[in-house]
């Protein structure tokens, strides 16, 4: 069973930069439209969230992960593929545009996050009061 899940993962990714390849050259279509936008890509994020959530070695894993490492991966694709925000941009902005694009899909505003980044600023403690 596993197996195949390992199978449909390596044909979507296959397809992906093939359709994407072809809508940039003219071919136009909804997916290389994802990539226009940081907010367009935490779109994107959230769409194959819970299609990936779904796959059986993922089920345990936290959803927030899931969707940083689609960000992540996403950035890769278009940066390679250098289509939308990645068209001829360095290497890092594959990090800032998934790391962008990751707060925007897992919420800005929520409270552990920014726990965490007012614990680092020493501006909260981290005990609970």
């Amino acid at each position: 069973m596993k197996l195949i899940h390992v199978i449909m993962i390596l044909i979507f990714l296959a397809v992906i930069p093939l359709t994407l390849s072809a809508q940039s050259s003219g071919g136009g279509g909804a997916i290389s439209e994802y990539f226009i936008s940081i907010p367009a890509l935490a779109a994107l994020v959230l769409l194959l969230t819970p299609v990936l959530k779904k796959l059986s070695f993922l089920v345990n894993v936290n959803s927030q992960y899931i969707s940083w490492g689609i960000a992540f991966l996403l950035s890769i694709v278009g940066w390679i593929l250098n289509i939308g925000i990645y068209f001829n941009v360095e290497w890092m902005y594959i990090f800032i545009y998934g790391l962008a694009s990751g707060l925007i899909a897992n919420g800005l505003y929520d409270w552990q996050f920014i726990k965490s980044i007012l614990v680092f600023l020493g501006l909260k403690t981290g005990e609970k009061k």
